[in-house]
């Protein structure tokens, strides 16, 4: 019982950073705020996190930890490769475009953290490319992809195409010319993403 109640509190904090971080900026969240949105004392969210770094970067392996594993029960129902991969894709853009403010964080926020690169998020990065580079690995096994090209540029090249769509999203209220030029849903985004891996530009 007591540890339901701890992962509770822990889960209001996460919840109420990623709310602070989006509307007010990592560097200029205070913990006062976070605190007060997640209704526990300020000292509180120091029993659970060493800093505002620590709130952030657990943010991310939590929340892309979920994702990652989820996408992975769901390919493990499936045969074909390229349905994998396109889960891969459909998964990871639903997910964030329901909660654009987690998407905000994890896009821009995420990069103001200095720690970020020495973390434990590097894992987090590494378990979901691995997730994608399996997949086009199986599908040139199985001779549905093309031999080649490296997996593991694929995956980079899925990995960095969704991040770019993701910052322009979130940043298209902010800044009207980039929304006027490249205003493409996430859906859009997916589906051409998909035919671009699936059929190349020929």
């Amino acid at each position: 019982m007591a540890k339901q109640k701890s992962n509770t509190i822990r889960e209001s904090i996460i919840d109420a950073a990623i709310e602070v971080f989006a509307r007010t900026g990592f560097y200029k969240a205070k913990a006062a705020e976070i605190a007060g949105k997640a209704d526990v004392a300020v000292g509180t969210i120091y029993n659970y996190f060493k800093n505002k770094d620590d709130i952030l970067i657990s943010i991310f392996n939590e929340r892309i930890g979920e994702l990652t594993k989820s996408v992975r029960t769901a390919i493990e129902k499936v045969e074909k490769p390229e349905e994998k991969l396109s889960i891969i894709l459909d998964s990871t853009i639903s997910v964030l475009e329901h909660d654009r403010k987690l998407a905000e964080v994890i896009t821009i926020e995420l990069r103001q953290s200095n720690k970020f690169f020495s973390s434990t998020a590097i894992a987090s990065v590494t378990e979901f490319l691995d997730l994608i580079t399996d997949v086009i690995r199986e599908g040139q096994k199985k001779k549905v992809f093309r031999l080649d090209i490296d997996p593991r540029f694929v995956s980079l090249t899925i990995l960095g195409t969704i991040e770019n769509l993701l910052h322009v999203w979130v940043l298209g209220d902010k800044v009207p010319e980039l929304k006027s030029k490249y205003d493409i849903s996430l859906v859009q985004g997916a589906k051409n993403l998909k035919l671009l891996l699936t059929r190349g530009l020929h």
